[in-house]
């Protein structure tokens, strides 16, 4: 694990940093908006305010500059910066904020009080090993979540796996409820990319909004960066969220590591159109941090989520445009042409056609009977999904009470989705959902 400790108290809240000199900066190589002293706040996990006293070098501009940043707010090229230096001669970054002035009474032209909020704060130019370059994360696990339990007796006092040329170590703390992953980079294992990485298999095997909370770079080259981030502790979610479920939850150590192995390494291989490795979240990851979201809400809220999502699933083994291999594309070339003789109106033959066409194309259903016929999805599942599917889609609501009919629909929909996880990664079945992981009522849930 990386040996940099001076600065851990920060994930201790709350806490605060003053500056002798902490500056809001627009475009790079501008002036300052605002110069002065201030101090940095960490309220609590996701939470981060600072406050400024100073002087505005060019007040005219420095209004104009907000102003637009009101003007247009979503261009993120107006977004300003945070920069400040500790007593100590620190040299930190605040992030992205959006600042407000308002003018110091009894003060002279172009004195402000600045106040914003910030989503991280780096600490740059902090020593660093000599040798090869390191990154870890830390995560706050809460006490009595699942993951706690299963992290507890999965990783214990320690846990090594080499994997994508690279050796990641796990070290499990339950006194303070900290996950600590760190791991050498390497070529397809780089910093930044892979500090995001190693926690997106968390979120989808625990169904819980698992984030790094710190973040160490170690360049290895003398020089390290540290990053608090602002991560918001969503509360306790229904168990049947996760892709980690079902009897083997504490009793398997070789099949959860196998997991989180094979989702890491598929993370890991996305690539951007240019090829470039994907900084935000995979798009596996993110249909799991959408039914976690979702999770929160309603019975309807659940299944209109949980519908979605096994089509965006599907796309991914099932692209947009494939076409469906038991097709008869020669019956189906002469029905078009034949609609295309018919003398009557024009967009009823296109429509007709369009149709017909269609019955040439892999969707969502087409693709869900496939992946059952081959042995990859339960009947159940797809039964469940053709029953709400257009059903609750188009108005219909769902029940607020809990019913058994229903709650085995959804429950047979979430095992859709988790059998559809396991097909994208490349992981064999890992069965039904717990027996006892039905969805609990609203005010079950209150």
């Amino acid at each position: 694990m990386v040996n940099l400790t001076d600065w851990s108290h920060l994930s201790r809240i709350p806490d605060f940093i003053d500056a002798d000199e902490m500056a809001i900066v627009g475009h790079d190589f501008d002036v300052p908006l605002v110069v002065g002293k201030g101090r940095f706040r960490i309220i609590d996990s996701d939470t981060f305010e600072y406050e400024i006293t100073g002087k505005a070098p060019d007040i005219g501009r420095s209004l104009g500059y907000l102003s637009k940043i009101r003007q247009y707010p979503y261009r993120g090229d107006l977004r300003c910066r945070l920069m400040f230096e500790g007593r100590g001669g620190e040299h930190f970054n605040g992030g992205w904020t959006v600042p407000h002035f308002e003018p110091i009474k009894g003060g002279q032209m172009g004195d402000l009080l600045c106040r914003g909020s910030s989503d991280e704060l780096w600490i740059g130019g902090l020593p660093g090993a000599s040798g090869k370059p390191i990154m870890e994360i830390q995560v706050s696990i809460p006490h009595g979540r699942r993951s706690f339990f299963a992290l507890a007796k999965f990783v214990g006092a320690g846990h090594q796996m080499d994997i994508l040329g690279t050796r990641l170590e796990f070290e499990f703390d339950q006194t303070s409820n900290v996950l600590r992953i760190s791991a050498e980079a390497v070529d397809g294992f780089t910093i930044p990319f892979g500090e995001n990485w190693l926690a997106e298999p968390l979120r989808i095997m625990f169904g819980e909004l698992i984030y790094p909370r710190l973040v160490i770079r170690d360049f290895g080259e003398g020089r390290a960066d540290f990053c608090l981030r602002a991560v918001a502790d969503a509360r306790r979610l229904p168990v049947w969220v996760g892709l980690w479920r079902g009897d083997r939850f504490l009793a398997d150590k070789n099949a959860f590591w196998e997991t989180y192995a094979s989702l890491l390494a598929y993370v890991a291989s996305a690539k951007e159109t240019d090829g470039t490795p994907h900084f935000e979240a995979n798009n596996l990851t993110r249909h799991y941090e959408e039914i976690i979201q979702a999770a929160a809400g309603s019975r309807r809220v659940w299944v209109l989520n949980l519908a979605s999502s096994v089509e965006a699933l599907l796309l991914e083994l099932f692209p947009r445009r494939s076409k469906d291999q038991s097709a008869d594309e020669k019956a189906i070339a002469d029905l078009v042409e034949h609609i295309g003789k018919w003398p009557g109106d024009n967009d009823l033959k296109a429509a007709a056609a369009g149709a017909v066409r269609r019955k040439a194309e892999m969707n969502a259903s087409k693709a869900l009977t496939t992946l059952f016929e081959r042995g990859g999805v339960n009947k159940s599942g797809v039964d469940a999904w053709k029953a709400v599917r257009h059903k609750v889609m188009h108005g219909s609501l769902v029940s607020i009470y809990s019913d058994k009919e229903e709650d085995d629909r959804i429950l047979a929909l979430v095992e859709l989705v988790h059998r559809l996880s396991e097909q994208i990664v490349g992981l064999a079945p890992s069965g039904e959902t717990d027996g006892d992981a039905r969805p609990p009522t609203p005010i079950e849930r209150a």
